[in-house]
């Protein structure tokens, strides 16, 4: 550490006070901004499509959700969602159960 000059630096803001920063973020609009995200939400598959999975299910001769979950290597809890329309939607798992199920599954955004 030979021929180094460094020194410490010490910044201020003398006109920062308590009283003058807690005014400040309560009227920057971060309140507004967090009070709008707990409002979103996802989007769900849709019951309209839950039926038309397990109609293609029970027609395609799987008897149960657990042997459409075994051929598409998924786990059971997402067949069930997915049929009570309650899944977010997911591209890979929609494009196992229409090519397994040999129908055409379309969900709108």
């Amino acid at each position: 550490m030979f021929g180094q000059d460094w020194q410490p630096v010490i910044l201020k803001n003398p006109g920062l006070t308590k009283k003058t920063s807690k005014q400040h973020f309560q009227n920057d609009g971060t309140h507004a901004i967090d009070s709008e995200t707990n409002e979103l939400s996802h989007n769900k598959v849709g019951i309209c499509i839950g039926k038309q999975i397990e109609r293609a299910r029970n027609a395609a001769g799987f008897k149960t959700r657990a042997e459409l979950a075994f051929r598409i290597n998924e786990s059971v809890k997402t067949i069930t969602e997915y049929e009570t329309g309650k899944a977010i939607p997911d591209s890979k798992v929609l494009q196992k159960l229409r090519n397994t199920l040999k129908v055409q599954i379309k969900v709108s955004k």
